[in-house]
C-alpha cells in the first residue's frame, strides 16, 4: 500500500529520488518531479508498511508540509 501526496506550483526539481524511512508505519519515500503538470508538480510517495498505516492530517505552514501516518 502507499499514498501519493501531490504538491503543486513547484518550479524546479527536486534531486531526492528516494528515501529508506525504515519505521513501523512507512517503508521509503520516492519523489518524481512532473514539469509537464499544469501547474508543475512534485509527486511523494509513501510506501506504506501494510493496510493498517493509513493518512491522517496534512499540515501546511509556510513552507512546510507534515504528512502524518499512523494505524488509525
Amino acid at each position: 500500500p502507499r499514498v501519493l501526496v501531490r504538491i503543486r506550483r513547484i518550479e524546479s526539481k527536486y534531486d531526492l529520488l528516494q528515501l529508506d524511512v525504515a519505521t513501523s508505519e512507512v517503508l521509503q519515500i520516492r519523489t518524481g518531479y512532473h514539469p509537464e503538470q499544469s501547474p508543475p508538480a512534485l509527486f511523494v510517495v509513501l510506501d506504506l508498511v501494510d493496510d493498517q498505516v493509513a493518512l491522517g492530517p496534512i499540515e501546511v505552514s509556510g513552507d512546510t508540509i507534515v504528512v502524518n501516518v499512523g494505524k488509525y
